[in-house]
């Protein structure tokens, strides 16, 4: 029963989080400038669908065909309108959800990188260095020293 109602909490979290993205999204298209490629709804829901299945074995396909669209036309439409492949959009996500972890937890990199849905600790590593230029390692190291100094 435990289990139960932390699943349903967790859940219920995930279903906030998501429906905040998106008002957030839509908040931020609205006061746009113009000459700003707008975000199409398909666009929008990919957002939110990538949010809310960070830690989940998810791929462009599993996104696409999540917004009703075929993989390729829902790969130009995103790549036009966020800037960045959806696979790249992923990583960064990911990577960003990383770094609060390894913030405001003390759980291992490893726990970190399967939580954010990686395959491996290795290739957490080397996104994560792609992203913020140094190892999830020295990131916490770094963090840490930051706010004892403060």
């Amino acid at each position: 029963a435990r289990d139960t109602f932390r699943r349903d909490e967790e859940a219920d979290r995930t279903m906030m989080r998501s429906a905040l993205c998106l008002f957030l999204w839509t908040l931020t298209e609205a006061v746009a400038a113009p000459g700003v490629v707008r975000k199409s709804e398909e666009t929008r829901r990919a957002v939110v669908f990538i949010d809310a299945h960070l830690p989940d074995p998810i791929g462009v396909g599993d996104i696409a065909r999540a917004v009703g669209l075929s993989e390729s036309r829902f790969y130009e439409r995103f790549r036009t309108e966020m800037g960045v492949t959806p696979a790249d959009y992923l990583q960064r996500r990911r990577c960003a959800r990383a770094r609060a972890m390894l913030q405001s937890t003390a759980d291992s990199v490893t726990a970190v990188a399967f939580a954010c849905g990686f395959s491996s600790s290795q290739y957490f590593a080397k996104a994560f260095r792609k992203y913020t230029g140094c190892t999830p390692s020295a990131y916490r190291r770094r963090q840490h020293m930051d706010g004892a100094a403060s």
